[in-house]
């Protein structure tokens, strides 16, 4: 609607948002092309140069492209940049990494929507998994220090044992089934996992007299987590039962059985079966054993991993606390709700330990996908220079919605399980039994959510001028949320650019969700505003009402019919409003022509129209062409002049000079528009003010800064610059 054509004055750039941004231009040659493409687009504009408008994970991608440009061998440098780039506009951006990134990774889900419709839930974590994007949208600990919260994880201490089944013998007889039961406080229901081996829904080709099962069982418990004393397995064979001790006591088949590693193989008897075990018990740990502590050594970085990441210290929460006091001043920390109870109705306590994303990786077992990470990330010396620097442009338009309910962490549990091998599942899952007592934060199934106008929030004020200010040093008197995906301070991060000397603005968007976003009035206008000239003015058109005499339409209506079937197609009467200023087409919605009686009474829900005048337009005498038109069919979307009427032509000088603020009608043959022309002024950054409230049927106040124009407004912006 505002006069673009694409491949002409606008091109997009897909990207497979699955590949690790670091990757696409190894991989595709992607930034080469979007570097070639840029720089044609711009000269076949006569050498304007472009902007870069990117949405949440593509801002990411134009970001890294910027520096990639900037300092890459295959880059051309950032002259280049400052020939041909004008600005990057990202739009609902995480800069600082997200929850969501890091909660979709661990524990999958639904997949980010992509089961049942994609994959299976068995393959979801597979599938997921192998995704190279998540690492550039795993929230980092520099977002966390800008808030009450000190790790997006939470895990409940729990001890945990792995049962391999290797083989097992009486499958063939009767109904064919291996149950192991661990008689202890375990937070399934049923306290029992339960496998039918025959069962032709799985996916190994298991025949009921095949001795082999190669399935691994998980029970967890959060009474004593760190010992196996007292603990035993029950196994139900074909009919058989056999309760086996896990200690060292004269009862145990495994003796001593070391932490964090397999024991040995072995064969239990069951009845006249079978059954061969290996166990590997996982005992609540603080501190990550060596062992199986595969992490890189050192103190990372942001987004990385590491103590470099971290998103809390002492001097922090000292800060938090003499800012805020007891209550608000504390970061959020979860607790098991009080209705929670264990095997009987004895009411169970738990704990929970703080754990970064690479602490959970290890847990998790995930040690090829930490690797790939670090390999893919931390190798790389563009991301690890500058993931969270300002980009080598000259100027930014941060757009982001704000003040809805989002995540910012969760707590998780290790989940009961029971899986085929080559088909690993998630080890945790959210606790949904927890509560927190934070009144800034709130909790539900597990996942933590920054409130609208309640979470604590870093001010901006020092981040300014030194987006490294420690958080002992910083301000925590904003109260906000982020977008329902990315949180408040991963959106707003751009602003702390402007201490490298870039020129940024902000269009931040209450209440603007991530997605939606995209088709709010408000965005749009900011946009505009940021890659038009400069207006000198701006007009708002405000269509009060209408008045269509009777004419030859109002004639016999079989006459009418036949005249109009013959000339214009069917017969229709609707009528709309049509403004054309610089080639661009804007149009009213329709409105019945019985209606158009004179009153300034017509509901229109989009009737006003804010033009930008720029010099051009005055000294090129640019006119707006007003016309009364009815639709083709019953699309708006196109339509010939109502019969008798012609359009009215007004300059952008008479529309200056005419915008008083009055009333006044514009006579166009048989019809009439009863209009309101009302200068409004241009403010620093390109937008009209506007008032807090304007007159009108339809019209509480559009303000574009620092307030938002309503549905349904129409923003003409002045000449495209790019």
């Amino acid at each position: 609607r505002a006069g673009y054509e694409r491949g002409k004055d606008m091109r997009a750039y897909p990207y497979d948002w699955r590949c690790a941004v670091t990757k696409l231009e190894e991989r595709d040659g992607y930034f080469s092309a979007v570097m070639d493409d840029l720089e044609a687009f711009s000269i076949a504009r006569g050498g304007e140069p472009v902007s870069l408008v990117a949405h949440s994970l593509g801002c990411r991608v134009v970001h890294y492209f910027l520096h990639w440009v900037a300092n890459a061998p295959a880059g051309r440098g950032r002259a280049w940049l400052d020939k041909h780039v004008h600005s990057f506009v990202p739009v609902a951006g995480s800069f600082l990494g997200t929850a969501v990134g890091i909660d979709q990774f661990l524990q999958v889900g639904d997949a980010m929507g992509l089961v049942p419709l994609v994959c299976s839930a068995d393959d979801a974590v597979k599938c997921l998994r192998s995704f190279g994007c998540f690492p550039a949208v795993f929230g980092c600990g520099r977002l966390l220090q800008l808030q009450a919260s000190a790790a997006y994880c939470y895990v409940r201490r729990e001890g945990a044992l792995k049962v391999h089944v290797v083989s097992a013998t009486g499958l063939a007889s009767g109904t064919p089934t291996v149950r192991l039961t661990l008689p202890q406080h375990f937070h399934n229901t049923s306290a029992t996992l339960l496998r039918h081996f025959h069962d032709t829904s799985m996916t190994l080709p298991l025949q009921a007299e095949d001795d082999k099962v190669d399935y691994t069982f998980v029970f967890c418990w959060d009474d004593s987590p760190t010992s196996l004393s007292g603990k035993s397995l029950r196994v139900h064979l074909a009919g058989s039962t056999r309760e086996v001790a896990l200690d060292e006591s004269p009862a145990g088949l495994w003796g001593t059985i070391e932490p964090n590693q397999w024991s040995g193989v072995r064969e239990l008897t069951v009845g006249a079966h079978s059954i061969v075990l290996q166990l590997c018990f996982l005992p609540q740990q603080a501190e990550l054993p060596r062992s199986v502590d595969f992490r890189r050594r050192g103190q990372g970085s942001a987004f990385l991993g590491g103590e470099a990441d971290g998103g809390t210290g002492d001097n922090k929460r000292s800060r938090l606390r003499a800012e805020l006091g007891d209550v608000q001043g504390v970061e959020w920390t979860p607790r098991l709700q009080a209705t929670t109870h264990g095997t009987g109705s004895t009411p169970r306590a738990a704990e929970f330990e703080p754990r970064g994303v690479d602490e959970m990786m290890v847990l998790d077992g995930l040690q090829h996908d930490y690797e790939a990470w670090q390999a893919t990330f931390a190798d790389d010396p563009i991301f690890r220079q500058f993931a969270m620097a300002a980009p080598p442009v000259r100027r930014v338009l941060n757009c982001y919605g704000y003040n809805i309910k989002t995540p910012i962490g969760a707590v998780y549990r290790r989940r009961a399980v029971a899986y085929e091998r080559l088909k690993p599942q998630s080890a945790f899952e959210r606790d949904t039994e927890c509560a927190l007592d934070h009144p800034g934060y709130s909790v539900r199934g597990g996942q933590v959510f920054e409130t609208p106008e309640l979470t604590p929030q870093a001010d901006a004020t020092k981040l300014i001028e030194d987006p490294e200010t420690p958080a002992s040093e910083l301000s925590y008197g904003a109260r906000a949320s982020g977008d329902r995906t990315v949180p408040y301070w991963s959106l707003k991060w751009p602003i702390t650019w402007r201490a490298a000397g870039v020129d940024v603005d902000e269009a931040p968007i209450a209440r603007g969700d991530h997605r939606g976003i995209l088709a709010m009035e408000e965005l749009h206008c900011a946009i505009f505003a940021h890659v038009s000239d400069r207006p000198v003015k701006y007009v708002e058109v405000l269509l009060l009402g209408a008045r269509v005499r009777k004419g030859i339409s109002h004639v016999s209506p079989a006459l009418l019919r036949l005249v109009q079937g013959l000339a214009l197609g069917s017969y229709n009467e609707d009528v709309f409003v049509q403004l054309e200023w610089r080639g661009a087409i804007f149009r009213s919605e329709l409105v019945l022509a019985k209606k158009c009686d004179g009153t300034p009474s017509l509901p229109w829900k989009q009737a006003r129209f804010l033009v930008g005048i720029n010099e051009a337009d005055l000294a090129q005498s640019a006119q707006l062409a007003l016309s009364v038109r009815r639709p083709f069919e019953v699309f708006v979307a196109n339509g010939d002049p109502l019969l008798n009427t012609h359009p009215v032509m007004i300059s952008a000088q008479e529309l200056i000079d005419g915008a008083n603020g009055e009333q006044t009608t514009v006579s166009l043959g048989r019809a009439e528009l009863l209009v309101r022309l009302t200068a409004r002024d241009v403010d620093a950054n390109g937008r009209a003010i506007m008032p807090a409230a304007s007159v009108g049927s339809n019209a509480t106040a559009a303000t574009l800064s620092p307030a938002a124009p309503k549905a349904g407004d129409v923003i003409i912006p002045a000449v495209p610059e790019t």
